[in-house]
């Protein structure tokens, strides 16, 4: 259910942080943000697999590696690049992703899992339709509902996801 909430944020999230909190300008780190939002997802996925495994000292070392990373990567993209607040939203966009890596690393050490290729693929798709299907819902209801168009395609595109995922 990640991709399809990052793929909503990525196309919506500035309007919609305009629409409920009167804030402007904010796209570029909404969209960066909801990057970095999958590798939350997924991370903390693995992170839970981990810890029901009895494996903490690992999650332990890969939280630390992890907040080692937001570290450099702010001091990098923040400090030295002069990134400012999109700077850090990419400082941590590249943390999550570092960490889930190792998660995910670690638990394919773990536990050997395999992945159903046509079940992931099947699951790609129907999250990139949500990315393509959003924009032209949102033009559609942005004629019967205004501003609020922002809201409501992403929850009638997130509505038939999961309808499709459980089909």
């Amino acid at each position: 259910f990640a991709l399809p909430i990052a793929a909503i944020l990525y196309q919506n999230g500035g309007a919609i942080i305009e629409l409920i909190y009167h804030l402007q300008g904010l796209d570029d780190i909404i969209k960066v943000l909801s990057i970095g939002a999958v590798f939350i997802y997924l991370g903390q996925t693995a992170v839970g697999i981990l810890q029901g495994l009895g494996k903490n000292k690992a999650v332990f070392f890969t939280n630390l590696s992890g907040s080692l990373a937001k570290i450099v990567l702010l001091w990098l993209f923040v400090w030295r690049l002069k990134g400012g607040v999109l700077g850090a939203a990419w400082a941590f966009g590249g943390a999550y992703f570092l960490q889930c890596l190792l998660d995910l690393l670690l638990l394919k050490y773990y536990v050997n899992f395999k992945i159903s290729l046509i079940k992931f693929c099947g699951t790609l798709i129907l999250s990139g339709g949500v990315w393509f299907i959003l924009p032209m819902l949102t033009d559609i209801l942005q004629i019967f509902c205004g501003a609020w168009a922002v809201l409501i395609a992403p929850i009638l595109s997130g509505t038939v996801y999961l309808l499709l995922i459980n089909c």
